[in-house]
């Protein structure tokens, strides 16, 4: 062994199994040189590397600290097929290390690792040899081992291909016409525009629409067709006043939308509406909504009201859009206004409507101190953590936190572009973050109390939503 000059620690590449079907390799750190082992010395700006000759006998592996896998596709060429391999990564960490930070660690090398995904052994082998070089200190040795995968083994991935169903929609059901309906709310759909939406006739759109009103699920208001909740529904209407909207227009045109029934007149009519506040049974007046929840699914919004007590619901109904849904009333010791976006994605159309509903709902309620966006969130499984990966039922409350103070909410909104090379260099991006974050402080400060609760708040609100009542639906 020839301790190195400098001083400067080499990164060595050893071939441990060379067969055609499972190949491995140990990269590795090191002070010294064994020049009776080195087969290549890099030079320029790989120097430090060094590829050793394949040893007679394979050293003993140590148990990783850490243990990645992942399977890629290879493509032949010469032979016109696919094949599947598994890639394992296999981590010794230096001593010392939390186990929090190797597995932090070995999530950044693979990310890192993944960007820009080296398409061919070499590349590979050298990318991983150069990112020890240059960094990741922590990390002593790394195992590769690559095996190829029988067709019995193999991850299946669908064909997207086999999948297209081209222009139509093979076989359009009633739940399609109902997941419609669900994402317009609270705005009402005409049967033509479901009908292109589906893009079926619109026979069969009609005949399901009727179908859905049999069942309680939809009702036909004038031209329109929305989404209906039996649980927020009192054939005995209260007065507007008392449910907390300040109906501008003038008495007379109010009557003239009323027909003799009782029933009112929809089309056409515009509501100019503030907050004032509704009144409980009991007689007493409830304070003005603090905190407001936006949700963008139905469901979602069912699941919000039926944990809000004391509840009254108000639809403002407009026909050609621009309609509106609150559900007022009371979480634990807060009163809360919730509400749903009509139009979801991010279509010029949608973002129009998302801002004017938030703009209306804080427009009508002028208290509100903060604002909960439900249902908005994503995320993918943890690299080398399983148990951070997200699971049905997880709850995610996004905020910023670190030194940087990172933002609560990133939101890129395009990409940057080299004008003469047009290689993309960045993303333009806006951020966001509350004021106050005394919300993320309470999750992050009261977790385990909050998850000792969570079964009997589950259960309660199942219960609520498997029962045919709720508050009041006021359509105007």
């Amino acid at each position: 062994m020839t301790p190195t000059s400098s001083g400067a620690t080499l990164v060595y590449l050893t071939p441990i199994r060379q067969s055609p079907t499972n190949n491995s390799a140990i990269i590795h750190r090191s002070l010294e040189i064994d020049e009776s082992s080195v087969f290549h010395v890099a030079g320029g700006e790989h120097t430090g590397i060094i590829i050793n000759k394949q040893p007679e006998k394979a050293p003993d592996m140590s148990k990783p600290d850490i243990s990645l896998s992942f399977s890629v596709w290879l493509n032949s060429r010469s032979e016109n097929s696919t094949t599947q391999e598994k890639r394992i990564l296999n981590f010794i960490m230096s001593s010392g290390i939390p186990d929090e930070e190797r597995k932090a660690l070995a999530h950044d090398f693979f990310k890192q690792l993944m960007t820009g995904f080296p398409k061919d052994y070499v590349s590979f082998l050298k990318r991983m040899m150069t990112m020890l070089l240059k960094g990741f200190r922590g990390i002593e040795s790394l195992a590769v081992e690559f095996q190829l995968v029988d067709k019995e083994q193999q991850v299946a991935i669908p064909d997207a291909a086999q999948y297209d169903s081209g222009s139509e929609l093979e076989e359009v059901t009633a739940g399609h016409v109902q997941e419609i309906l669900e994402h317009a709310f609270p705005n009402g759909l005409t049967v033509t525009a479901i009908a292109e939406s589906l893009r079926c006739n619109e026979e069969e759109v009609s005949k399901f629409l009727h179908e859905l009103e049999y069942s309680g699920i939809a009702r036909r208001l004038d031209d329109e067709w929305i989404r209906y909740d039996p649980r927020h529904d009192d054939e005995g209407h209260e007065d507007n006043e008392q449910h907390g909207i300040e109906d501008t227009a003038s008495q007379e045109n109010g009557k003239q939308n009323q027909n003799g029934n009782g029933t009112h007149n929809h089309q056409g009519r515009h509501i100019d509406a503030k907050y004032t506040a509704f009144t409980y049974g009991n007689g007493h007046k409830a304070p003005e909504p603090t905190v407001a929840i936006i949700s963008c699914l139905f469901l979602e919004k069912q699941a919000i009201d039926a944990i809000i007590e004391d509840s009254k619901t108000i639809h403002k109904y407009k026909s050609g859009g621009d309609s509106n849904v609150y559900t007022m009333g009371r979480i634990g010791e807060h009163q809360v206004v919730a509400t749903k976006l009509a139009v979801i994605g991010d279509t010029r159309e949608a973002i129009t409507s998302a801002g004017s509903i938030t703009t209306r709902l804080l427009g009508n309620f002028q208290n509100i101190e903060h604002v909960f966006v439900v249902g908005v969130g994503g995320a993918v499984p943890h690299y080398t953590d399983a148990k951070k990966h997200a699971r049905l039922g997880d709850v995610f409350v996004s905020h910023g936190h670190g030194p940087q103070s990172i933002a609560a909410y990133i939101y890129a909104n395009d990409v940057l572009v080299e004008r003469d090379s047009k290689v993309v260099t960045g993303f333009s991006v806006r951020k966001w973050s509350p004021q106050d974050s005394v919300i993320s402080r309470i999750v992050e400060e009261g977790a385990d109390g909050i998850v000792g609760q969570w079964h009997d708040y589950t259960n309660h609100t199942t219960k609520k939503l498997n029962a045919n009542q709720g508050g009041e639906l006021i359509l105007f």
